[in-house]
């Protein structure tokens, strides 16, 4: 399961393409990341995915995250060129992290 998040996850930063084919359209993967209702002041919702706002070198830029239950949660800020991706597993009380490569 934490692998095929990723990868949807990968899918919306690649714009709809997945390994060189267009799986959903690029302008419906902009709109499901994008700032379409307001969640916060600073936080926004778009289509199943949140859409904050961060301080970034002396601007404020957008970017997008999904997170999981779990602690699974997926992150990218365009404009800062980041990309964080975290993968745990509940056990109890605590969380256990992995990474995965794709």
């Amino acid at each position: 399961m934490p692998r095929d998040f990723m990868k949807l996850a990968q899918l919306m930063v690649n714009e709809g393409k997945w390994a060189g084919r267009q799986i959903v359209s690029p302008d419906w993967a902009r709109k499901s990341t994008a700032a379409l209702r307001d969640l916060s002041r600073v936080q926004q919702y778009g289509w199943l995915w949140n859409s904050p706002e961060y301080s970034y070198d002396g601007r404020k830029v957008r970017g997008f995250f999904a997170g999981g239950n779990g602690g699974q949660i997926f992150m990218d800020i365009p404009a800062a060129a980041t990309i964080r991706r975290r993968c745990s597993l509940r056990s109890g009380s605590t969380f256990r992290s992995t990474s995965f490569r794709l």
